[in-house]
């Protein structure tokens, strides 16, 4: 809800669904095209789709893909009630955006049988339905069969980490199947992965980064969870803007260790040198992992400098930008790591420090939930990293406006839900 409103309505292609969708930067994967739009919400069910269908379509996209109904089937619905729901979904959306066309994605193979069975006996139900509605069916079930195989030893094999949400490889032949319903590109390499990568994390977003270009004039926001949750090139109104991060929840990622922020980097810019060029910027918001863990200050300042030498080292011309942590758990331990990167950029002028905490803190009524950022802190956000990214063209939302349009989206669910039962 606080993302814009599509600027010119009937452009954008529009992508909900649960995890496996929510976990992909579609964009990015589709030539950074802005009109590309991610509406994934992981551990979503269709029932929230139907309620909350009033949020997504305001936009009157020319084309959603719909991909959902593994979390209903493993919650214990039958395949006849997921059928059910994702017909009522399409339904909902027609009603709200006639002119929208629709598109009903198979629900993703999994290594779990019991589930798998289920989605089996659902995927002739979708197929039956769909030339009923004036949606139309794609098949993936062949395509991304390799997804029931977890990872082994060798992460190039491994199309998915967990026998449910797909790897950047199994993602590639999804977007190479699809593209033509999209705008006929996809971005991805034809190559392997980092050779160093030799696990895929939660999900799978390294092995993503690791087969996705960067250009020249790219900034790349490296994070975890806080940047993991916004929809940064639209907040900001900047395609250039690539998020490279990864996990869910307080722990986050790590600077340095295993799947962090460096990894990150690594895998973003030194798999293919044709490909991965060095960015404009870098923006780098980590340090929750250490602070849940306690990490002395000093050595918070150790694996910093670590990070920002290996950019330095493999990106030389890259501006490297510091972000406040934000008082997830209303301590007074963030004071103590923002001071030591407020300490590193008086050492190092060539750094520059980005305060979002003191924002965040002052409007955490209504910017916070239980240690989390919600829409309108995710704006706030947007707008102070805007103003360092000026120069790029950023044009965040701002407070106001995001305000008009939550209103309205929340009217237009208040009238549409009762006239739609």
């Amino acid at each position: 809800m606080a993302i814009p409103p599509a600027e010119l309505p009937g452009k954008q292609i529009m992508f909900i669904g649960n995890s496996i969708t929510n976990m992909h930067n579609w964009n990015e994967a589709f030539g950074s095209d802005p009109h590309v739009v991610n509406r994934g919400n992981s551990g979503a069910y269709v029932s929230e789709f139907i309620n909350e269908v009033e949020y997504l379509l305001d936009s009157k996209p020319a084309r959603v893909f719909i991909g959902i109904g593994t979390n209903d089937l493993a919650a214990g619905r039958s395949p006849r009630d997921v059928a059910n729901d994702v017909r009522t979904l399409i339904e909902r959306i027609r009603a709200l955006s006639p002119t929208t066309e629709i598109v009903v994605q198979s629900i993703l193979p999994r290594s779990k049988d019991d589930v798998w069975h289920k989605i089996e006996h659902t995927l002739p139900l979708l197929r039956d339905i769909c030339p009923k509605t004036g949606a139309t069916f794609i098949d993936l079930t062949n395509t991304m069969s390799g997804v029931r195989v977890t990872i082994g030893e060798n992460p190039d094999e491994s199309w998915s980490p967990d026998g449910l949400h797909p790897s950047g490889i199994a993602y590639r032949a999804w977007c190479d199947q699809i593209k033509g319903l999209v705008n006929g590109s996809c971005s991805y390499s034809d190559g392997a992965y980092h050779p160093d990568i030799t696990t895929i994390s939660n999900p799978s977003r390294i092995s993503q980064f690791s087969l996705l270009p960067v250009n020249e004039n790219d900034i790349l926001f490296v994070g975890d969870e806080m940047v993991e949750g916004g929809e940064w090139h639209e907040l900001l109104r900047l395609p250039q803007i690539k998020k490279r991060s990864n996990g869910y929840g307080h722990d986050g990622i790590s600077l340095c260790g295993v799947d962090g922020a460096k990894d990150i980097i690594k895998a973003s810019l030194t798999t293919d040198t044709l490909r991965q060029k060095s960015p404009s910027k870098i923006l780098i918001y980590c340090g929750e992992a250490e602070m849940q863990s306690e990490m002395p200050a000093a050595d918070y300042m150790a694996d910093y400098l670590e990070l920002v030498d290996y950019i330095r080292h493999i990106a030389p011309s890259t501006r490297i930008y510091l972000i406040s942590l934000i008082d997830a758990d209303n301590g007074s331990s963030v004071n103590t790591y923002n001071a030591v990167m407020q300490e590193m950029v008086a050492n190092d002028r060539s750094l520059t420090y980005i305060d979002i905490y003191s924002e965040l803190k002052a409007n955490a009524a209504n910017s916070m939930r239980d240690g989390y950022v919600n829409g309108r802190g995710y704006v706030r956000i947007a707008n102070i990293i805007a103003r360092y990214l000026a120069e790029d063209g950023a044009m965040a939302v701002t407070i106001d406006d995001f305000e008009k349009y939550y209103a309205d989206r929340k009217r237009r669910k208040t009238h549409g839900q009762p006239s739609y039962r």
